[in-house]
């Protein structure tokens, strides 16, 4: 896509699957749930990086970023809510920091029913995929799982205290399956 941009003297458009929300874990990972300097320095990063493809490629570029909190916020436990007033802060940011190159998107924008994953899950048959099997031939795939797997035993590990190891491996294998049947749908 960039070189037929870039043939054709058009736009580039960078789309990022970035900032979904913050970790609700606030008592090890996060200092709050809004948006903070971390972000606001990515988006400078971004921003700057835009201003410099401008100066070597006049016909204009921007970096679109495409929240994909939408499709884990429920299995993290991060409501819709909390998730919409990220989104909201984090485009006040942008745009009191005057970031030109910067636009945002989400997934609602491509869904018209009220469970977006669900509607994605069944239009591109992700519901169907055998997880056991695909984790046992797809060795990337087992990376990633194992991944996903260590990522929400740190985000949920606040609410599990009391719980068994073994229920907790259990919790967090069901959650990074579904992880990855939804992401494998969006991305899809």
């Amino acid at each position: 896509r960039i070189r037929h941009a870039f043939l054709n003297a058009q736009p580039l458009t960078f789309v990022i699957p970035a900032f979904p929300f913050k970790s609700p874990n606030t008592t090890e990972k996060t200092l709050g749930v809004l948006p903070d300097r971390g972000e606001e320095l990515a988006m400078e990063r971004l921003e700057h990086l835009c201003t410099q493809i401008d100066k070597v490629y006049p016909h204009g570029v921007s970096v679109v970023i495409f929240s994909d909190g939408r499709i884990f916020n429920d299995i993290i436990g991060v409501s819709l809510d909390m998730m919409d007033a990220y989104y909201s802060e984090l485009q006040t940011m942008a745009h009191v920091a005057g970031h030109t190159h910067i636009k945002f998107d989400r997934l609602e924008t491509y869904t018209t029913s009220s469970d977006p994953n669900q509607e994605l899950l069944v239009r591109y048959e992700c519901d169907k995929i055998d997880m056991k099997k695909l984790l046992k031939e797809d060795e990337g795939m087992l990376a990633t799982y194992r991944g996903f797997r260590r990522f929400i035993t740190k985000d949920l590990s606040h609410k599990w205290v009391g719980m068994s190891k073994t229920a907790m491996d259990k919790e967090a294998g069901n959650a990074a399956k579904l992880m990855i049947q939804r992401n494998m749908a969006f991305s899809t």
